[in-house]
């Protein structure tokens, strides 16, 4: 996007790396959160969000550094993810994943490793009972394929199913409108863009407190309506 010519290809490149960007973030959250045991998800979780801030307070001090020109930040953009080619080698794959499509050597070979690293002992037959259940399932011969059309086929799956993608598509409408104008909230829009994603780095810590004292539900209904409210009530306050 860096060297986009017209404003065709600019967009086209916009589109591209929206796709890449999603994807990174729903495998790298997923994988963040299988890497670990159940009572460290939380955690693994929110320190995820966490460092998603970081990053969008980075952004600003990365155009600041290039006086707000957008090529040269794509383009410094684009060479800070060189690095993470890296990945490939240092990253296991997922254990869940290698089982699902019965590659248990390769999932046995990763849980030793983290078991030496944690200074635990694995039984040898460690995926045993994963391989037998695995098997049973193959050899049904009425065995379910389940698909997405699945969440919609059932009354109260249907209806949790629809509430929760019409929550996320609220949060993301607002969060990425505040985003977006973010800086024009003050004549110094970098260090206005600094500070929205600074803010989020409080509110994941104080999620990260209340999840298992308080529950979802309630996270969920509270934090909605404060933000809701907030955000009326910051409208006659805006000059923009």
């Amino acid at each position: 996007m860096a060297f986009s010519p017209v404003y065709a290809v600019f967009a086209l490149c916009q589109f591209l790396i929206g796709i890449a960007v999603t994807g990174i973030y729903v495998v790298g959250f997923v994988i963040g959160i299988e890497l670990v045991g159940p009572k460290k998800r939380d955690m693994a979780g929110i320190s995820i969000c966490i460092f998603y801030a970081l990053g969008y307070m980075v952004l600003a001090v990365l155009a600041r550094s290039v006086d707000g020109n957008w090529r040269h930040l794509e383009f410094l953009i684009a060479m800070l993810t060189v690095p993470f080619i890296s990945y490939y080698w240092l990253i296991p794959e997922s254990v869940r994943w290698l089982m699902q499509q019965s590659k248990y050597h390769e999932a046995e070979n990763i849980l030793r490793k983290a078991a030496k690293m944690n200074k635990v002992i694995l039984p040898d037959n460690v995926l045993e009972d994963e391989k037998k259940s695995q098997k049973k399932e193959d050899t049904t011969e009425d065995q379910i394929k389940y698909t997405m059309l699945d969440l919609l086929k059932h009354r109260n799956l249907r209806w949790r199913t629809i509430n929760i993608s019409f929550t996320w598509f609220a949060n993301s409408f607002v969060y990425y409108g505040l985003s977006v104008s973010a800086g024009s909230t003050s004549d110094n829009p970098y260090v206005s863009f600094f500070l929205s994603g600074a803010v989020e780095i409080p509110a994941y810590l104080v999620t990260w407190y209340l999840l298992d004292k308080v529950g979802r539900r309630w996270i969920i209904c509270v934090f909605m309506v404060f933000g809701g409210v907030a955000l009326i009530a910051t409208a006659p306050l805006s000059n923009t």
